[in-house]
């Protein structure tokens, strides 16, 4: 009985140190995983293709005008003070097909719609006297550049108006010209927890809308792209070598699966904000935009249905102020 008993000890004594090495090991594999692979890369600078900030093609040559790249600390602040009184917010994942997903107020997406800004007040003429610090705008989806400049508003980006249009969003893509870098990090504390990757953006300066997109749209190349951005994973340059300028397979695949999307609910986008970035784009994909801190602006007449964004059509303006018809949103 006593060696029977002795031979249960010893064999619960083997099973106990297994797991403990298991469990030390399993801990260790994790400690490492969040410390190496969960760890932020170095930020890259602004990217050029040769000795253009954009890649060349047959029908796309290098442009003569450059986008602005020397914003100022005072200006991105002073972008990110200021309050959207009708912001576009998300609260459903766009790329879930089972169920249907729109914003609040519904996105109303036609091509050749650019997204303006009103502010409440009608700042100085040149812009150059002007205090917009916490300043409070609204946003209005046109069909066009003289549609927006018409009606008094200040062109912010091309395509319509969504969640990362506010200007405090803005701020952050002037800030932070490699979020890929940034999202690549953030999108990764996904694992603990969707809040915390929504957190994480939100950290940068994002609005919690904007943040949702691209944790959303994180998930989603990670879904679709999970082997070519493995094969990335060892700091794999964004952008080949000049001409070309390709970019790798895991940025490419990012785009193709699920940029559509993300254009589409996000609004704006750094391409059709006129920001360079940390990966090199086609020339036609690049808008000349240049952001102004307090642009010249008409406000607008009061909204119906909550100051929810409506559209306007280009038809349907004209140069004075009392004649703009709008057109609610669908």
């Amino acid at each position: 009985m006593a060696r029977s008993r002795d031979r249960k000890e010893k064999g619960c004594n083997s099973c106990f140190c297994w797991i403990t090495i298991f469990t030390t090991l399993a801990l260790s594999g994790i400690l490492l995983w969040y410390f190496v692979f969960n760890q932020k890369g170095e930020l890259d600078p602004i990217a050029a293709c040769g000795t253009c900030h954009c890649i060349e093609s047959s029908t796309s040559t290098c442009p003569s005008v450059v986008p602005k790249t020397d914003y100022t600390e005072t200006e991105i602040s002073t972008l990110a003070s200021q309050v959207a009184l009708n912001p576009i917010t998300l609260s459903c994942d766009p790329y879930n097909d089972k169920e249907p997903c729109n914003t609040e107020p519904p996105l109303d997406v036609t091509a050749g719609d650019v997204c303006g800004i009103h502010y409440e007040t009608a700042f100085a003429a040149d812009g150059t006297s002007a205090n917009c610090s916490s300043s409070s705008y609204k946003l209005m989806t046109y069909s066009s550049d003289d549609a927006a400049e018409a009606a008094g508003g200040f062109v912010t980006h091309r395509g319509a108006c969504g969640v990362c249009s506010t200007t405090q969003d803005l701020s952050v893509y002037l800030n932070i010209t490699d979020m890929k870098t940034e999202a690549e990090y953030c999108s990764k504390q996904v694992i603990m927890g969707f809040q915390r990757a929504v957190d994480c953006f939100v950290g940068l300066g994002m609005t919690t809308d904007c943040a949702n997109v691209w944790v959303y749209n994180g998930i989603d190349a990670a879904k679709n792209c999970i082997v070519e951005c493995i094969q990335n994973i060892q700091d794999v340059p964004n952008n080949g070598p000049a001409p070309e300028c390709k970019l790798n397979d895991c940025i490419k695949c990012a785009n193709d699966k699920s940029g559509a999307l993300f254009e589409k609910f996000a609004g704006r986008t750094e391409r059709n904000s006129g920001i360079l970035t940390s990966i090199a784009r086609p020339c036609d994909m690049i808008d000349i935009l240049n952001q102004e801190v307090c642009p010249f602006t008409m406000p607008l007449p009061s909204l119906s249905v909550n100051d929810t964004e409506v559209s306007v059509n280009e038809t349907d303006v004209s140069a004075n102020e009392t004649d703009v018809s709008f057109n609610q949103t669908a």
